[in-house]
């Protein structure tokens, strides 16, 4: 659907008029967003001044959306980060759903020049996502490189903490599992009475219809899309056939942007390598993973022992730990508990190479992460 006004900012919010319907009285490039728009909240309160989508799109979300009144009308303001400010479009409150094949696009160009954005971005998308779908919770599992577990990557939703009950699951264990496995979708709308489905959590708040679709490149699987919703009488072959349409493009869009992310990490750390830099270039790769995950210390150990560790790491012997087995263990999160972690939250992950565990990850953090 065509928007009723298109709005370029700049980084300072001064709006330039692409075009506008003449009913909404949007003259004068220059100007404040806020001033040239006025919009309110629903109580007529003034709402462009403290713009949420502004402020949203600023903390480094690529996409933001709100209702307003403007002059009367029932709109919404829906905005975009672009390379230099931001595009804002207004669209009657009653618009149809976005094109996902857009939303999918916008994305990517958005990552494409903020990799680190990468993990609050997938949110995004999986909110415009399972809104266009009419659905309540979507979700992203990307498989391992070991092609061994599926990692919950992204969440966007209802009910966050009943979905994050198990947050891996081997290949053929449970949907994902499944679905990975099979390569096919899998689609029910009876999930309470459905045993393969592992979550109590989900089944106990009354989701019933569950669809699960695998996202193929030509030469492997990437990952598994999951939508949710408790109407147990949603149109099911409608969500298979907008998923097969966005879902190659997705599978893709994930492998280019991951293969981005990993450049990016990669580059300062093989300069450090080309110099015979080796603890240096560890000590690079720590201070990635800890500014990624939002970790307050990170470590690395070795299988002979070595051990380098960066911020807030308490003591730990790693003796028995399951990572060193090919497994995730950790507090909280869904995750096999760790022996060591006595209340404090932390996240062990195996380090692969040439199909054998060579070192264990583990972050630390200062309370249970998203």
């Amino acid at each position: 659907m065509k928007p009723l006004a298109r709005l370029r900012l700049d980084p300072k919010g001064v709006a330039t008029v692409l075009e506008a319907d003449p009913s909404l009285d949007l003259e004068g490039n220059g100007l404040p967003c806020a001033l040239l728009v006025q919009g309110q909240d629903p109580f007529g309160r003034p709402l462009c001044p403290r713009c949420p989508v502004q402020r949203e799109l600023r903390r480094g979300a690529y996409r933001a959306s709100t209702p307003l009144l403007v002059k009367g009308r029932r709109l919404r303001c829906q905005g975009y980060r672009e390379a230099e400010g931001f595009l804002v479009e207004l669209y009657p409150e009653r618009a149809e759903p976005p094109d996902l094949l857009l939303e999918l696009s916008r994305l990517t160009q958005h990552l494409l020049r903020n990799p680190e954005g990468f993990p609050q971005a997938l949110e995004d998308f999986l909110r415009a996502l399972r809104l266009a779908l009419g659905m309540e919770a979507a979700e992203l599992f990307l498989i391992d490189p070991e092609g061994h577990h599926l990692i919950l990557t992204a969440y966007e939703g209802l009910h966050r903490e009943a979905f994050l009950e198990r947050p891996w699951f081997q290949l053929g264990e449970g949907y994902p599992g499944i679905v990975a496995l099979r390569r096919e979708p899998l689609v029910t709308h009876a999930l309470g009475e459905d045993p393969r489905y592992l979550r109590q959590k989900v089944k106990q708040l009354g989701y019933q219809t569950y669809v699960c679709c695998p996202l193929e490149l030509p030469h492997s699987l990437i990952g598994v899309l999951n939508l949710a919703s408790r109407d147990p009488r949603l149109d099911h072959e409608a969500l298979l056939d907008s998923l097969g349409r966005i879902g190659p493009l997705f599978a893709s869009t994930l492998y280019t942007l991951l293969t981005r992310l990993g450049e990016v990490g990669l580059e300062a750390i093989a300069q450090h390598l080309l110099r015979g830099e080796a603890s240096e270039a560890l000590l690079t790769f720590l201070q990635k993973v800890r500014r990624l995950t939002g970790a307050t210390g990170v470590q690395v150990v070795a299988r002979e022992g070595r051990r380098v560790a960066l911020g807030w790491v308490p003591p730990c012997t790693m003796e028995n730990c399951p990572a060193w087995r090919g497994e995730v263990a950790g507090l909280k999160n869904g995750l096999p508990d760790c022996l060591e972690a006595e209340g404090r939250p932390r996240i062990c992950l195996p380090l692969w190479a040439k199909g054998e565990v060579v070192a264990v990850q583990t972050l630390f953090h200062a309370r249970p992460p998203r």
